[in-house]
Protein backbone atom coordinates (compact mmCIF):
# COMPACT_ATOMS: atom_id res chain seq x y z
CA UNK A 1 0.00 0.00 0.00
CA UNK A 2 3.08 2.51 0.88
CA UNK A 3 4.14 1.73 -2.32
CA UNK A 4 1.33 2.40 -4.23
CA UNK A 5 1.35 5.60 -2.55
CA UNK A 6 4.40 6.35 -3.26
CA UNK A 7 3.65 5.92 -7.08
CA UNK A 8 0.70 8.10 -7.13
CA UNK A 9 2.79 11.20 -5.42
CA UNK A 10 5.08 10.75 -7.94
CA UNK A 11 2.53 10.69 -11.05
CA UNK A 12 1.28 13.79 -8.93
CA UNK A 13 4.59 15.58 -9.09
CA UNK A 14 5.41 14.68 -13.07
CA UNK A 15 1.85 16.26 -13.84
CA UNK A 16 2.08 19.30 -11.73
CA UNK A 17 5.62 19.76 -13.38
CA UNK A 18 4.22 18.95 -16.50
CA UNK A 19 0.82 21.98 -16.46
CA UNK A 20 4.01 24.49 -14.88
CA UNK A 21 5.67 23.92 -18.24
CA UNK A 22 2.96 24.47 -20.20
CA UNK A 23 1.75 27.07 -18.97
CA UNK A 24 4.92 28.40 -18.88
CA UNK A 25 5.24 27.54 -22.78
CA UNK A 26 2.31 29.49 -23.41
CA UNK A 27 3.04 32.69 -21.85
CA UNK A 28 6.06 32.90 -23.68
CA UNK A 29 4.49 32.21 -26.81
CA UNK A 30 2.09 35.01 -26.09
CA UNK A 31 4.71 37.41 -24.85
CA UNK A 32 6.35 36.55 -28.21
CA UNK A 33 2.83 37.52 -30.15
CA UNK A 34 2.58 40.78 -28.27
CA UNK A 35 6.10 41.99 -29.14
CA UNK A 36 5.85 41.02 -32.76
CA UNK A 37 2.70 42.91 -33.11
CA UNK A 38 4.29 45.51 -31.33
CA UNK A 39 7.24 45.74 -33.09
CA UNK A 40 5.18 45.68 -36.92
CA UNK A 41 2.94 48.65 -35.05
CA UNK A 42 6.11 50.61 -34.73
CA UNK A 43 7.88 49.76 -37.74
CA UNK A 44 4.18 50.47 -39.63
CA UNK A 45 4.35 54.07 -37.84
CA UNK A 46 8.16 54.63 -38.24
CA UNK A 47 7.72 54.26 -41.92
CA UNK A 48 4.36 56.19 -42.04
CA UNK A 49 6.68 59.15 -40.34
CA UNK A 50 9.74 58.67 -43.02
CA UNK A 51 7.54 59.56 -45.78
CA UNK A 52 5.69 62.91 -44.01
CA UNK A 53 9.13 64.01 -43.21
CA UNK A 54 10.41 63.13 -46.92
CA UNK A 55 7.47 65.21 -48.38
CA UNK A 56 8.45 68.13 -45.93
CA UNK A 57 11.25 69.99 -48.01
CA UNK A 58 12.59 73.22 -47.77
CA UNK A 59 13.31 75.72 -51.05
CA UNK A 60 11.21 73.93 -53.73
CA UNK A 61 8.52 72.50 -51.67
CA UNK A 62 7.79 69.74 -53.49
CA UNK A 63 9.83 66.27 -53.18
CA UNK A 64 11.20 64.05 -55.68
CA UNK A 65 8.74 61.24 -55.63
CA UNK A 66 10.13 57.79 -57.58
CA UNK A 67 8.62 57.51 -60.98
CA UNK A 68 9.12 54.68 -63.57
CA UNK A 69 11.74 55.95 -65.78
CA UNK A 70 9.53 58.37 -69.00
CA UNK A 71 10.67 58.61 -72.82
CA UNK A 72 9.50 61.14 -74.70
CA UNK A 73 7.62 63.17 -72.47
CA UNK A 74 7.87 67.07 -72.31
CA UNK A 75 8.96 69.19 -70.06
CA UNK A 76 5.70 70.33 -67.68
CA UNK A 77 5.12 74.11 -66.92
CA UNK A 78 3.82 74.03 -63.08
CA UNK A 79 1.90 77.12 -62.38
CA UNK A 80 1.91 77.40 -58.68
CA UNK A 81 5.70 76.53 -58.53
CA UNK A 82 6.78 78.83 -61.60
CA UNK A 83 9.23 76.17 -63.29
CA UNK A 84 9.02 73.77 -65.64
CA UNK A 85 8.82 70.27 -64.01
CA UNK A 86 11.82 67.65 -65.33
CA UNK A 87 11.30 63.58 -65.95
CA UNK A 88 12.11 61.53 -62.98
CA UNK A 89 15.52 60.81 -63.25
CA UNK A 90 16.54 57.30 -63.73
CA UNK A 91 18.89 55.50 -60.99
CA UNK A 92 19.86 52.63 -62.76
CA UNK A 93 21.88 52.38 -66.22
CA UNK A 94 23.80 49.83 -68.24
CA UNK A 95 26.95 51.80 -68.37
CA UNK A 96 28.99 50.79 -65.10
CA UNK A 97 30.52 53.32 -63.10
CA UNK A 98 34.12 51.55 -63.65
CA UNK A 99 33.43 51.84 -67.14
CA UNK A 100 32.29 55.58 -66.99
CA UNK A 101 35.31 56.18 -64.99
CA UNK A 102 37.33 54.71 -67.62
CA UNK A 103 36.31 55.80 -70.36
CA UNK A 104 35.41 59.77 -68.92
CA UNK A 105 37.25 62.12 -71.25
CA UNK A 106 36.92 66.43 -71.08
CA UNK A 107 35.28 66.83 -74.85
CA UNK A 108 35.33 70.24 -76.73
CA UNK A 109 34.06 69.94 -80.08
CA UNK A 110 30.36 69.36 -80.08
CA UNK A 111 27.86 68.80 -82.85
CA UNK A 112 24.57 70.86 -83.33
CA UNK A 113 22.65 67.83 -82.36
CA UNK A 114 20.22 68.66 -79.47
CA UNK A 115 19.80 67.01 -76.08
CA UNK A 116 16.44 65.46 -74.69
CA UNK A 117 14.25 66.59 -71.93
CA UNK A 118 15.73 63.23 -70.18
CA UNK A 119 19.10 63.75 -70.90
CA UNK A 120 18.74 67.37 -69.09
CA UNK A 121 16.82 65.92 -66.71
CA UNK A 122 19.79 63.14 -66.23
CA UNK A 123 22.61 65.83 -65.85
CA UNK A 124 20.96 67.69 -63.63
CA UNK A 125 20.02 65.27 -61.29
CA UNK A 126 23.54 64.14 -61.38
CA UNK A 127 25.05 67.24 -60.83
CA UNK A 128 23.24 67.82 -57.30
CA UNK A 129 19.79 66.45 -57.26
CA UNK A 130 18.07 64.19 -54.29
CA UNK A 131 19.64 60.76 -54.31
CA UNK A 132 17.08 59.65 -51.43
CA UNK A 133 15.26 60.53 -48.03
CA UNK A 134 16.02 59.23 -44.54
CA UNK A 135 14.02 60.35 -42.26
CA UNK A 136 13.86 64.21 -41.84
CA UNK A 137 17.37 64.25 -43.96
CA UNK A 138 17.19 65.05 -47.74
CA UNK A 139 20.43 63.33 -49.37
CA UNK A 140 21.74 64.76 -52.62
CA UNK A 141 24.21 62.88 -55.77
CA UNK A 142 26.95 64.91 -54.19
CA UNK A 143 28.05 65.31 -50.32
CA UNK A 144 28.67 68.41 -48.67
CA UNK A 145 30.45 69.57 -45.85
CA UNK A 146 28.08 69.74 -42.98
CA UNK A 147 25.07 69.30 -45.57
CA UNK A 148 25.77 73.60 -46.03
CA UNK A 149 25.09 73.07 -49.81
CA UNK A 150 26.38 76.16 -50.77
CA UNK A 151 26.02 75.51 -54.48
CA UNK A 152 23.48 76.59 -57.04
CA UNK A 153 23.44 74.69 -60.60
CA UNK A 154 21.84 76.49 -63.89
CA UNK A 155 21.51 75.12 -66.80
CA UNK A 156 22.10 77.49 -70.08
CA UNK A 157 20.20 75.93 -72.15
CA UNK A 158 20.47 76.87 -76.45
CA UNK A 159 19.20 73.56 -77.86
CA UNK A 160 17.09 71.33 -75.56
CA UNK A 161 13.93 69.70 -76.96
CA UNK A 162 11.26 71.14 -75.67
CA UNK A 163 12.72 74.00 -73.76
CA UNK A 164 13.36 77.88 -74.51
CA UNK A 165 16.92 78.87 -75.18
CA UNK A 166 18.11 80.63 -71.91
CA UNK A 167 19.13 80.64 -68.24
CA UNK A 168 17.23 78.08 -65.97
CA UNK A 169 18.43 77.45 -62.23
CA UNK A 170 17.70 74.32 -60.97
CA UNK A 171 14.99 73.81 -58.72
CA UNK A 172 17.16 70.66 -56.42
CA UNK A 173 13.82 69.71 -54.31
CA UNK A 174 11.39 70.18 -57.07
CA UNK A 175 13.27 68.91 -59.82
CA UNK A 176 12.71 71.41 -62.37
CA UNK A 177 13.75 74.32 -63.96
CA UNK A 178 13.32 78.00 -62.63
CA UNK A 179 13.51 80.51 -65.66
CA UNK A 180 16.29 83.31 -65.14
CA UNK A 181 16.44 84.46 -68.61
CA UNK A 182 14.47 83.79 -72.11
CA UNK A 183 17.36 84.70 -74.42
CA UNK A 184 19.78 82.68 -76.11
CA UNK A 185 23.35 83.79 -74.13
CA UNK A 186 25.65 81.53 -75.01
CA UNK A 187 27.25 83.62 -77.52
CA UNK A 188 27.91 86.06 -74.07
CA UNK A 189 29.03 83.07 -72.20
CA UNK A 190 31.33 82.34 -74.46
CA UNK A 191 33.04 85.94 -74.71
CA UNK A 192 33.01 85.95 -70.68
CA UNK A 193 34.63 82.28 -70.92
CA UNK A 194 37.45 84.25 -72.84
CA UNK A 195 36.37 82.97 -76.44
CA UNK A 196 36.17 79.69 -75.63
CA UNK A 197 33.68 77.88 -78.70
CA UNK A 198 32.55 75.37 -77.00
CA UNK A 199 30.15 77.25 -74.69
CA UNK A 200 28.47 78.60 -77.80
CA UNK A 201 28.50 75.41 -79.30
CA UNK A 202 27.34 73.12 -76.93
CA UNK A 203 23.42 72.82 -76.81
CA UNK A 204 24.11 72.71 -72.74
CA UNK A 205 26.23 74.35 -70.54
CA UNK A 206 25.81 73.78 -66.74
CA UNK A 207 27.10 76.42 -64.58
CA UNK A 208 27.42 75.79 -60.79
CA UNK A 209 27.57 79.16 -58.89
CA UNK A 210 28.68 79.23 -54.76
CA UNK A 211 27.08 80.92 -51.78
CA UNK A 212 30.49 80.55 -49.71
CA UNK A 213 28.51 81.88 -46.68
CA UNK A 214 26.45 79.13 -46.30
CA UNK A 215 29.55 77.25 -45.33
CA UNK A 216 31.62 79.58 -43.56
CA UNK A 217 29.43 80.68 -41.33
CA UNK A 218 29.37 77.14 -39.87
CA UNK A 219 33.63 76.52 -40.69
CA UNK A 220 34.75 79.99 -40.68
CA UNK A 221 37.55 80.69 -43.63
CA UNK A 222 38.22 76.86 -43.60
CA UNK A 223 34.45 76.42 -45.58
CA UNK A 224 36.13 78.53 -48.95
CA UNK A 225 37.97 75.13 -48.99
CA UNK A 226 35.19 73.37 -48.52
CA UNK A 227 33.15 74.78 -50.86
CA UNK A 228 35.59 74.12 -53.75
CA UNK A 229 36.10 70.27 -52.70
CA UNK A 230 31.97 70.42 -53.25
CA UNK A 231 32.37 71.55 -56.56
CA UNK A 232 34.94 69.08 -57.51
CA UNK A 233 32.37 66.78 -56.52
CA UNK A 234 29.80 67.89 -58.68
CA UNK A 235 31.91 68.21 -61.11
CA UNK A 236 32.68 64.61 -61.42
CA UNK A 237 29.41 63.66 -61.17
CA UNK A 238 28.65 65.48 -64.43
CA UNK A 239 31.65 63.89 -66.16
CA UNK A 240 30.77 60.64 -65.06
CA UNK A 241 26.53 60.69 -66.35
CA UNK A 242 27.84 62.59 -69.27
CA UNK A 243 30.21 59.47 -70.56
CA UNK A 244 26.82 57.18 -68.79
CA UNK A 245 24.89 58.53 -71.48
CA UNK A 246 27.05 58.60 -74.34
CA UNK A 247 27.44 62.33 -73.93
CA UNK A 248 30.79 64.83 -74.07
CA UNK A 249 31.75 67.63 -71.20
CA UNK A 250 34.32 69.82 -70.21
CA UNK A 251 35.25 71.48 -66.85
CA UNK A 252 36.12 75.55 -67.45
CA UNK A 253 37.31 77.60 -65.08
CA UNK A 254 38.97 80.12 -66.97
CA UNK A 255 36.59 83.13 -67.08
CA UNK A 256 36.02 86.52 -65.75
CA UNK A 257 33.73 86.02 -62.84
CA UNK A 258 32.06 89.26 -62.78
CA UNK A 259 30.83 88.90 -66.61
CA UNK A 260 29.61 85.41 -66.15
CA UNK A 261 27.55 86.62 -63.10
CA UNK A 262 26.05 89.24 -66.05
CA UNK A 263 25.42 86.95 -68.17
CA UNK A 264 23.79 84.27 -65.70
CA UNK A 265 22.22 86.97 -63.89
CA UNK A 266 23.55 85.64 -60.37
CA UNK A 267 22.31 86.95 -57.30
CA UNK A 268 25.39 89.17 -55.42
CA UNK A 269 25.64 86.63 -52.98
CA UNK A 270 27.00 84.40 -55.27
CA UNK A 271 30.26 83.68 -57.34
CA UNK A 272 30.66 81.11 -60.77
CA UNK A 273 33.14 78.23 -60.34
CA UNK A 274 32.78 75.90 -62.97
CA UNK A 275 30.92 76.18 -66.68
CA UNK A 276 30.43 72.41 -67.91
CA UNK A 277 29.18 72.71 -71.59
CA UNK A 278 27.44 69.28 -72.36
CA UNK A 279 26.21 67.45 -75.51
CA UNK A 280 26.78 65.25 -78.28
CA UNK A 281 30.17 65.10 -79.60
CA UNK A 282 32.64 64.75 -82.49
Amino acid sequence: MGGLMKGFCTLARVLVVLCCFTLLVAALVACAGAGTADSETAAGGGTASEEISAETVPEDGVALEEQPPQSGVPLVWDEDLSLYLLPSPRKSGEVSVEEALAGRRSQRVFTDEPLTALQLSQMMWAANGVSSTSGQRTLRTAPSAGATFPLTIYAVVGNVEGLQPGVYRYAVYAHGLQPVSDSDVRAHLRSAALGQSMVENAPLTIAIAADFSKTTDRYGERGIMYTHMEVGHVGQNIYLQAEALGLGTCAIGAFTDDRVGNVLQLPANEVPLYLMPVGHYR
